[in-house]
């Protein structure tokens, strides 16, 4: 009889002890909140279900320090608990959250594991947010993420990520498929200049909105040394202009100062092919090397490359071949302050195994209407052009001169100059390099013939290509 009584007790204190807990739960949690995060957080219209289960309706947090901010609020909050494997395991979900630097997203489940469930350490969480943005420049479907939280809840680690349908806006639009990550260590709080980290980053389908820009698969690999960013990027392949334009297993390798947002050595970039519609070059051991970067609309380039034989088509026609040989010359980028008007000067060799060398020399300016980026990405107008090129076979030299003053170019392209110091000796020296099919070379000397006689040479003059 007494141990009846004493399991009657034992009921009877545990149901008042659960629906004290029900009762006050709100008062207690807001109490506990409060004092965890040091007032950081406030919780409103708190409430607590017979299973303990917590629903706030709103959470107002406020984690600013002196070198980053962190504020925002948060709408129906829900909280659950159970057990894995003896560890507490804590079940959230949250609602629209928006921060004031204007990230948010739509709705987010989280599930945090921990030895202990009112005092958690070093938890580990898994993260599931819906419609993530960042502004009105990032936007995605979901973001998916798996990391432990460490040094007081300062530090991300061992940091997983996985973005779906990702969206950038800016001068032109991109949208990525695909995007994870992983990022071994990351300090919330403090500047990146301050971390050293590792990144690990891989992009399946990004392009932009008119598809001028593809990129099948890519991956990104980071260290952040206390702000200065070594990154090497490799792509399987590379779409460009409606994929008119394609590289193949392109590699890109840069060291970027974070603090003074400069390139501090030079960029080194490698390709396989190249494939221009029907053309397609063959490269080995291919290296441009970019230097005295400031950004990318000032910079030098210096080339080397070694050429298998290239065929020339068109359509079903053959024009010729690029022979094997070495490749090297420099190329140089210049942009005016209001970034509309720029000039390009290249000195390309071509050492063939047999004939004569190639060297072709070309100083350009162009007038556009928008950044060179979004030129190079997506498209813009070229208003004006200006440019003086020189073709050496040999000792024999051909001139072209192409100017368009005004309107788009190059629709309106309003005269093209063509000038040999020797005609015979230049044509001679063209159809040894056997480059091109000996039918195009008779026709292109027979028409260089009916310009304008200039000592050994002639000068073509005419307002398109098809004289």
């Amino acid at each position: 009889m007494k141990l009846l009584k004493f399991f009657l007790y034992l009921v009877l204190i545990t149901c008042l002890m659960w629906g004290s807990l029900i009762v006050a739960g709100p008062t207690i949690i807001n109490y506990l909140i409060s004092n965890y995060f040091n007032n950081q957080v406030q919780a409103f219209d708190i409430s607590v279900s017979p299973k303990l289960g917590i629903k706030i309706k709103r959470l107002e947090f406020d984690f600013s320090r002196e070198s980053k901010e962190l504020n925002g609020s948060s709408r129906s909050i829900s909280l659950n608990w159970s057990l894995k494997k003896g560890n507490p395991l804590v079940l959230a979900s949250v609602g629209p959250t928006l921060l004031d630097n204007g990230a948010g997203f739509k709705f987010a489940n989280i599930s945090m594991e921990s030895s202990s469930l009112f005092a958690p350490i070093n938890p580990d969480l898994l993260v599931e947010l819906e419609e993530p943005f960042l502004g009105e420049e990032l936007s995605g479907q979901t973001l998916n993420a798996k990391f432990s939280i460490k040094n007081n809840y300062t530090t991300l680690e061992g940091l997983e990520f996985e973005f779906l349908g990702l969206e950038i806006q800016q001068e032109a639009n991109y949208y990525l498929s695909k995007l994870t990550g992983e990022i071994d260590t990351f300090k919330i709080f403090e500047k990146i200049q301050s971390q050293s980290q590792k990144i690990l980053i891989k992009v399946n389908g990004a392009e932009d909105q008119q598809k001028n820009f593809i990129i099948p698969t890519k991956e990104l690999f980071l260290i952040n040394d206390y702000g200065v960013l070594r990154a090497d990027i490799f792509a399987e392949k590379i779409f460009l202009f409606t994929s008119e334009f394609i590289m193949e297993n392109p590699k890109l390798s840069l060291v970027y100062d974070l603090e003074n947002q400069e390139v501090t050595e030079p960029i080194k970039f490698a390709a396989s092919n190249l494939v221009f519609g029907r053309f397609k070059f063959n490269l080995i051991d291919t290296i441009i090397i970019f230097s005295d970067l400031g950004n990318i609309d000032n910079s030098v380039a210096t080339i080397d490359a070694t050429l298998d034989e290239v065929e020339l088509m068109n359509g079903d026609m053959y024009l010729g071949s690029i022979p094997k040989g070495k490749l090297s010359g420099s190329f140089e980028l210049r942009t005016d302050q209001d970034n509309l008007n720029f000039s390009i000067n290249t000195d390309v060799q071509l050492h063939a195994k047999e004939g004569p060398d190639l060297n072709v020399r070309t100083a350009t300016k162009f007038l556009k209407d928008k950044s060179l980026l979004h030129c190079l990405i997506a498209y813009c107008d070229i208003r004006r052009i200006d440019n003086q090129s020189q073709i050496k076979f040999g000792d024999a030299i051909l001139h072209v001169t192409e100017l368009c003053p005004s309107g788009v170019c190059p629709a309106t392209i309003e005269n093209y100059k063509i000038e040999t110091l020797d005609t015979n000796r230049f044509f001679e020296n063209l159809t040894k390099s056997k480059i091109f099919n000996p039918f195009v070379v008779a026709t292109l000397y027979s028409q260089m013939l009916e310009g304008q006689v200039s000592g050994s040479g002639h000068v073509l003059n005419f307002t398109d290509l098809s004289f």
